[in-house]
Formats: structure tokens, sequence, C-alpha cells
């Protein structure tokens, strides 16, 4: 997703391995971190001491979704002609 000039982020996962797909479940998820590709006069140091990431979903203990009251954000998130994922 890029977010203007202050850069391009996406998430990594980190996980065990499986033997097969059938046989991979989220489990296996050892870490989630987010990625961030400054685009302009930022430095990654700065934009990380400025940062912090949330879960915006909200869970029960019973592991089913409650209803998310999340305002939708406004459309938009040009890509600027750069056609597709930064990955």
């Amino acid at each position: 997703v890029r977010l203007g000039d202050l850069g391009l982020f996406s998430v990594g996962i980190s996980s065990k391995g499986a033997e097969t797909a059938e046989a991979w479940t989220t489990s296996l998820i050892t870490g989630v971190h987010l990625n961030v590709r400054n685009t302009k006069t930022w430095s990654n140091a700065e934009l990380r001491k400025s940062a912090r990431l949330t879960e915006l979903t909200v869970y029960t203990a019973g592991g089913a979704l409650e209803e998310d009251t999340t305002p939708e954000p406004e459309p938009g998130g040009e890509d600027d002609g750069e056609g597709g994922s930064p990955l």
C-alpha cells in the first residue's frame, strides 16, 4: 500500500513449514512484521520512531468476530502509474 510520500507498506509473515498446503494452518505462524520502503526524504529510522502498528479487527474470547465499527476509509490510494505491487 502506498501512503502518499510517506512510503510503501506491506505485511510480512514468518511461519514454520508444512509438508503440504493442506497441512498448513495459522498455528504455524511465528511472527508478523510491517515492511516499509520510503519514497521521499523519510529515513526508515525516522518512520519507525514516529509510527505504530495497531490491529483494527475486534475479536471475542470464543474466536468469533464482533461487528467491526471502524469507519471505511475514503477512496483514493492512486499508484501514480507505478503499476502493481512493490514486492
